[in-house]
């Protein structure tokens, strides 16, 4: 294997080396994972069973620097939506904060709410599958019903089963694109449910009217923030999705929170924020917290 920092740089801390020697491991299988690399970077257990993203973990060690403003703007959004759906995006460069910020921002919102259900998914620009982002969101929901469907219900009120807006027809196109995920939701079982489509792309878009329909159930009972990052990598999809969100929609406590680098693509409507450097002195400020930390 390669030598050890240690070699080239005998003042190198032990955790770098560590580090290094544990992601160029001859045996690629060997080499750690996200989790893993965050331990070796000092983050404990605790804050990795949050269900955060790396970007997020890593920010939440320190405060949200110069971004008081579009801090601010997000939860007037939040507010607004508490009554109507609302989009919102945050856009800029790569390395602006965007991740940061919007993650700093559904902390808050988290603490500061007991009835909120905060979705979260992000797409990638090489995705390992079809429909990535959305599958995501998908099991997310699922068991969203399930942890509803075990509850007890309230004093007089039936007992919740399948989703209310869960057609049968629906339910046979959400197994088709998300296997395994909503195939509880049924009692009759998969092999009670009605023929597939035989298109492909009816397929799809009957999955995604039958997902549209149980976030619009589910928005009915909790406010729901929807938080898709690095959205210039959307695949089709997603954006229609989104769009069906925009064009049809769920007339219920909603806010759908966008992330993505400056792309043509970008939805037009909705409130954007714009996040551009950090200015001087809060540039100063995050480096001195930077170097701090690191000591």
């Amino acid at each position: 294997g390669p030598p050890p920092v240690s070699q080239r740089s005998p003042d190198a801390p032990p955790d770098l080396e560590q580090l290094v020697a544990a992601l160029l491991d001859p045996d690629v299988s060997r080499r750690p994972g996200g989790t893993r690399v965050l331990r070796l970077l000092g983050v404990q257990d605790g804050a990795l069973g949050n269900q955060i993203s790396a970007a997020s973990i890593l920010a939440a060690r320190r405060p949200l620097t110069g971004r008081d403003g579009e801090l601010k703007r997000l939860h007037e959004a939040a507010d607004r939506a508490a009554a109507q759906p609302v989009l919102i995006r945050v856009s800029g460069t790569h390395g602006t904060g965007k991740t940061a910020l919007c993650e700093h921002f559904l902390e808050e919102q988290r603490a500061a709410a007991q009835d909120l259900v905060i979705f979260r998914t992000r797409c990638l620009r090489h995705p390992s599958g079809p429909h990535e982002p959305l599958q995501e969101i998908a099991q997310q929901v699922a068991e969203y019903f399930k942890l509803r469907r075990a509850a007890p219900p309230p004093l007089g009120a039936p007992a919740r089963h399948a989703p209310r807006s869960l057609t049968r027809a629906g339910q046979r196109s959400l197994e088709k694109i998300f296997p395994g995920v909503f195939g509880s939701f049924d009692p009759g079982g998969p092999e009670a449910l009605p023929p597939l489509a035989p298109d492909p792309l009816e397929q799809r878009w009957g999955a995604l009217r039958a997902l549209h329909g149980l976030l619009r159930e589910l928005v009915g009972d909790r406010r729901v923030i929807c938080f898709i990052d690095d959205y210039q990598y959307a695949d089709m999809d997603t954006r229609r999705m989104t769009e069906t969100m925009m064009t049809d929609p769920l007339d219920a406590p909603l806010l759908l929170l966008l992330a993505e680098d400056r792309s043509p693509r970008t939805p037009r409507n909705g409130e954007h924020i714009v996040l551009d450097g950090l200015e001087s002195q809060d540039a100063r400020a995050l480096s001195e917290d930077l170097l701090s930390s690191a000591l």
